[in-house]
């Protein structure tokens, strides 16, 4: 982050937590009191926003924004399962264009990246099923 804080998804416990300059807890669990089995991938915007893909996460809140304490903010999006926009199967990793604030979500379960507005909206997507036949 630009305060020189590290921000860390630690799915074997859980959680986000952020650290200090100097690797101290600074905050805990950006989820706060609630630990999630689905902690994925994440990142930060130019303004230091933390963006989280949480799959164990309510119908609609796969994705959630956090601001640079880890509070919650009110971006929240995105459906496990399925194949239409917003949807996704093992979702693993998160980037933010900083020109555009374009969110971009690998959603390796249906080998596609989806792309969305700041806002959560969806935009487009790139990616296909590739098959390969296996002679016997």
């Amino acid at each position: 982050m630009t305060t020189g804080d590290v921000v860390v998804s630690d799915p074997g416990n859980g959680r986000v937590v952020i650290l200090d300059s100097s690797m101290n807890i600074r905050v805990e669990n950006v989820l706060g009191t609630n630990r999630s089995d689905g902690i994925r991938g994440l990142t930060t915007d130019i303004s230091d926003n933390i963006y989280v893909i949480d799959t164990s996460g309510r119908p609609g809140e796969i994705i959630k924004k956090f601001d640079r304490n880890g509070m919650p903010l009110n971006l929240k999006f995105g459906y496990i399962g399925g194949l239409q926009p917003g949807y996704f199967s093992n979702p693993t990793d998160i980037a933010i264009d900083n020109l555009t604030g374009d969110i971009y979500i690998t959603d390796s379960g249906n080998n596609r990246v989806q792309r969305f507005n700041a806002n959560g909206v969806f935009i487009g997507e790139f990616g296909q099923i590739w098959y390969r036949s296996r002679k016997l």
